[in-house]
C-alpha cells in the first residue's frame, strides 16, 4: 500500500495548498512548469511535446509515450536500476528513458489534453485521433526514419491502445503494460455489467482536481468558479481518499446517485458519459481498442485491475492469429515499479525486433511467460494462452455446503436462501483493485461463518497438488424476488488452518444475464442460469489444502451497489431487499469450471527466469 498511501498523501497535501490560495485573486498555477514543444492538433489546440533524442546523426525509429501525467508515472519493462535508494520521487518517472536512447530509439512524450500546460477538456474523446496526429508529426521530423512504436504502463498503455485501435498506417509495434483494451466493456462495466466503482470513483475524480487550468477553461468555469469548483472537489477527495483500507464505512463513496455526483460531474464531461455508456454505443466503442491488428506485446500481473480485460484480448487474438506476446508478472497494478517483479526486459528486443529488423532479438523469448501466482519465483513458457495442455474440470456446489468434482447423493435438488441489503453491502477485502486494498488477502471475516449474506461451499483437503491454469468460470441457478440484482462467486484457498486466501473472483449484474447488450429482469420463482467470468490465473493448490467458493450479491466499494430495482442504473436512490436462492442438483445445479494442469511438467518451466521477489 506504500505507493497508495503516497498518492493520498500527495493529494492532500495538494487540497491543502488548494484551500490556502483558492480564493487569492492572482491566477492559480496549475500546470506544472515543463517545457516543450507545442504541437497543433487539426482543431487548432496544442498540445506539450517532448522530444529525448540518441546520441548521433539518426535518422532513427522512434517510441511515443502518450502521458496526463507530468511524467510518465511508471518506468516501461523494469528499465531501472535494483537499487531505488538513491533515486528522488521526482525522477522515477524518468528512469529507463536514458535506457531507451542509449539504445538508439529517438522518444517521444505528450502530455494529453488539459493536462500539464496542453490545451482543450481533460479526458475527451479525442485521444485516437490525437495519437494518429503524433505519429504523422513524428514521421515527418528530420530525425526519424519512419519507423515508430506506442508504449505505456496504466492509462498510458490505454492511450496507446486506443491509437492501435485505428490501425494507423506507419505504426510498427506497440508495447503495453498494466493496461485495458476495452475500459468501458470489460472494465467499468464489465464483464458481468457491475460498475467497477473502486477505480472508476477516485482515479475520476483526481484526474479532475488535478486538470490543468486548460482543462477548466474549455468547460467555461471563470476564475472564481474555477478555484470555488477547485476547493469543493478538494474536499470531496479527501473524504474519499480519507480510509482506504475501510472504503466503504465512508460516506461519499455511497452517494447516490452517482450521475451528476456533486462537484464532479459537472466538471468532467465524460462523467455522466461513461456512466451512460452501453455496449455499441458511442462512448464504448470508443474505449473498445481490442480489434487493433498492431503487433503488441502485453504485460498483465495476476491482481492487476486490467489484468482480465488484457488476457481476454489477447485470447482472443490468439483465435485470430495475431501477431502477438504476453507477459505476466506476480503482482498487483503498482508492481511494475518495483524492479524485483520483472524476470526480464522485453521492451527492446520487441522494439529492436519489429523497428530495427533484429529477427534474432526474440528467439530466447517464449511467447507466453507467466508465474504460478502463489509460488517461489516459479515461471513457466507456453505457446498460447490458455496453454493448450489444461483440461477443463466441473466442481459441484451442494445444498449442504460441499465442492466436490463427483455428484453425490448429496447434490440431489435443492437451495439454500439469503438476504442481500444493499445498506449493509459485503466489504472488499483484496482482489483485483488499484486504489483500496489489493492482492489475494485472507477472507475468514467475510464468509458464512461471520456473514448471514454469504454461502460458504469447502472441498475436502486435498490429498495431491493440483494446479489451475487458465481461464476461470463460475456458473450459477439462482432465483430471486427482486427484478435485478447481484451475484457475485469467489475462488478460495483454504489452509489446514483455515486462513482462506482469494484466488479470483467475478460479478454478474441479474439483468445483463442475456449479455451487456441487452437488460432482462428477472420473475419471481423462475429459475434462471449465470454465467461468471472470474478471470484468469496459474495457482497450485496445495496437499492437504481445500478448494472454497463463496456466493453472495455484493463486494463493495470494488464493485457498485445493486439497489434491487428495475429502475435506470447510476440514476436512482431507491433500494430493496433481495431474498436470492442459488438452486442445486443435476438439473439445476451450480459448479465452476477450472482449467488443471494435470502434469504441470508439460509446460517450458523457465529455470533460468529469476526475480527479486520473497
Amino acid at each position: 500500500m506504500n505507493r497508495i498511501k503516497k498518492i493520498a498523501l500527495g493529494l492532500f497535501i495538494l487540497i491543502c495548498i488548494i484551500l490556502m490560495v483558492s480564493f487569492i485573486l492572482i491566477p492559480m498555477p496549475f500546470a506544472a512548469k515543463y517545457t516543450g514543444q507545442m504541437i497543433p492538433t487539426n482543431d487548432g489546440k496544442k498540445l506539450v511535446t517532448l522530444v529525448h533524442l540518441p546520441d548521433g546523426n539518426g535518422p532513427f525509429p522512434t517510441l511515443i509515450i502518450r502521458s496526463p501525467y507530468e511524467l510518465p508515472h511508471t518506468p516501461l519493462a523494469g528499465m531501472f536500476p535494483p537499487d531505488l535508494s538513491n533515486v528522488r520521487d521526482e525522477d522515477l518517472g524518468k528512469l529507463g528513458w536514458k535506457e531507451i536512447t542509449d539504445a538508439g530509439y529517438a522518444l517521444v512524450i505528450q502530455h494529453t489534453r488539459g493536462r500539464v500546460g496542453s490545451e482543450g477538456k481533460a479526458l475527451d474523446l479525442t485521444d485516437r485521433t490525437d495519437g494518429l496526429e503524433l505519429i504523422k508529426w513524428v514521421k515527418k521530423q528530420n530525425w526519424s526514419n519512419g519507423k515508430v512504436g506506442t508504449c505505456g504502463d496504466s492509462i498510458e498503455a490505454i492511450l496507446a491502445m486506443l491509437t492501435n485501435a485505428e490501425n494507423p498506417e506507419g505504426l510498427d509495434a506497440s508495447f503495453v503494460q498494466i493496461g485495458t483494451p476495452n475500459l468501458i466493456n470489460e472494465v467499468l462495466l464489465g464483464p458481468g455489467g457491475a460498475l467497477k466503482l473502486e477505480i472508476f470513483f477516485p482515479w475520476a475524480a483526481e484526474q479532475i482536481l488535478t486538470a490543468d487550468a486548460n482543462h477548466f477553461k474549455d468547460m467555461d468555469y471563470g476564475p472564481i468558479d474555477r478555484r470555488i469548483a477547485r476547493v469543493q472537489m478538494g474536499l470531496k477527495v479527501q473524504e474519499i481518499l480519507s480510509d482506504l483500507e475501510n472504503p466503504q464505512n465512508v460516506p461519499a463513496w455511497k452517494h447516490l446517485p452517482l450521475k451528476d455526483y456533486p462537484h464532479f460531474s459537472a466538471a468532467l464531461s465524460g462523467w455522466n458519459q461513461m456512466l451512460s455508456a452501453k455496449p455499441n454505443s458511442q462512448v464504448s466503442n470508443y474505449f473498445d481498442a481490442s480489434l487493433s491488428t498492431i503487433p503488441t506485446y502485453y504485460v498483465a500481473a495476476w491482481y492487476d485491475v486490467f489484468s482480465p480485460s488484457q488476457l481476454n484480448a489477447f485470447e482472443r487474438g490468439e483465435k485470430d492469429s495475431l501477431n502477438q506476446r504476453l507477459l505476466v508478472l506476480n503482482g498487483t497494478h503498482f508492481s511494475a515499479e518495483d524492479p524485483k517483479v520483472w524476470p526480464m526486459k522485453p521492451l527492446l528486443p520487441w522494439f529492436d525486433y519489429h523497428l530495427k529488423g533484429k529477427k534474432s532479438a526474440l528467439l530466447d523469448l517464449p511467447r507466453v511467460i507467466f508465474p504460478i501466482a502463489n509460488g517461489q519465483d516459479e515461471w513457466y513458457g507456453a505457446t498460447t494462452w490458455p496453454p493448450n495442455s489444461a483440461n477443463i474440470e466441473k466442481w459441484h456446489l451442494s445444498k449442504t455446503g460441499q465442492l466436490s468434482k463427483t455428484v453425490t447423493s448429496s447434490f440431489s435438488a435443492g437451495i439454500r436462501t439469503y438476504q442481500y441489503n444493499p445498506e449493509n453491502p459485503v466489504p472488499t477485502i483484496g482482489g483485483r483493485n488499484l486504489m483500496i486494498s489489493h492482492g489475494p488477502l485472507d477472507q475468514q471475516t467475510v464468509r458464512q461463518a461471520q456473514r448471514k449474506d454469504v454461502l460458504s461451499y469447502d472441498s475436502q483437503p486435498l490429498n495431491s497438488p493440483i494446479v489451475a491454469v487458465g481461464h476461470v468460470y463460475g456458473n450459477l441457478s439462482v432465483s430471486s424476488d427482486c427484478p435485478d440484482t447481484d451475484f457475485t462467486i469467489k475462488l478460495l484457498d483454504i489452509s489446514p488452518e483455515g486462513t482462506a486466501t482469494l484466488v479470483t473472483e467475478g460479478i454478474i449484474r441479474a439483468r445483463f444475464k442475456e449479455g451487456l447488450s441487452q437488460e432482462s429482469f428477472m420473475k419471481p420463482d423462475e429459475i434462471y442460469p449465470l454465467t461468471l467470468d472470474l478471470g484468469h490465473i496459474a495457482w497450485r493448490f496445495e496437499s492437504g489444502h481445500s478448494l472454497g467458493v463463496d456466493v453472495s450479491s455484493s463486494n463493495f466499494p470494488q464493485w457498485d451497489r445493486n439497489l434491487n430495482t428495475n429502475q435506470s442504473l447510476f440514476s436512482s436512490t431507491e433500494k430493496r431487499i433481495a431474498n436470492n436462492i442459488i438452486h442445486h442438483g443435476q438439473v439445476n445445479g451450480s459448479f465452476i469450471e477450472l482449467p488443471i494442469i494435470s502434469d504441470v511438467n508439460a509446460l517450458e518451466h523457465l529455470s533460468d527466469f529469476k526475480t527479486n521477489q520473497k
